[in-house]
């Protein structure tokens, strides 16, 4: 009776094993069909043609060499999409300073490691970074790139909320006084 129950274990396991192999190699294929897509071009699945909804306008990204963002204003509350591709042994670090010239945001890329640099980042206030108000958001912003001979990328951050982010940008408490972030 238990030698029975140990075949059909058996024979359940190895019937288990097989549909989890294939969805496994299913999986890997398509996974490798999508990178294979994206390092071909990735921004072709973000610069028109990729819109679901026909109607939409197409989408114009605002690009300097092999590297862009998805629009050349934002609201306060909106997201800003990078993208780019770097060629093997490529590094670069990608610098992004708000109007006042600060330091908003910082990484570094490989090209050997990963030639596909994307990256989603919202302008908000921080006391690290020395941005107290939403005034101090509002401007010209740039990305700039380090380690590669490419053209900076500027972008404007409009003194208007995106629908909802009334509450997500929030002024914050300033440094005391005569601290040097001021």
């Amino acid at each position: 009776m238990i030698g029975k129950i140990i075949i059909v274990l058996a024979a359940v396991g190895i019937v288990g094993g097989m549909f989890l192999a294939s969805s496994l190699s299913d999986y890997d294929e398509h996974r490798a069909d999508t990178e294979r897509l994206i390092l071909d071009n990735p921004l072709s699945d973000y610069v028109g043609g990729g819109s679901e909804q026909p109607d939409e306008p197409e989408e114009v990204w605002n690009t300097a060499g092999a590297f862009g963002i998805n629009k050349e204003a934002y609201r306060l509350g909106e997201d800003v999409f990078f993208a780019g591709t770097l060629t093997p042994g490529q590094q670069v670090i990608i610098r992004v300073a708000s109007p006042e010239g600060k330091i908003f945001l910082e990484r570094a890329y490989d090209g050997s490691e990963r030639e596909v640099a994307k990256f989603y980042f919202r302008p908000d206030t921080s006391a690290i970074k020395g941005l107290y108000e939403e005034d101090q958001l509002v401007g010209q912003w740039m990305i700039w790139f380090e380690g590669i001979n490419n053209d900076e990328i500027f972008f404007e951050v409009v003194d208007e909320f995106a629908p909802g982010a009334e509450t997500d940008v929030v002024d914050l408490q300033g440094p005391p006084a005569g601290d040097p972030g001021q």
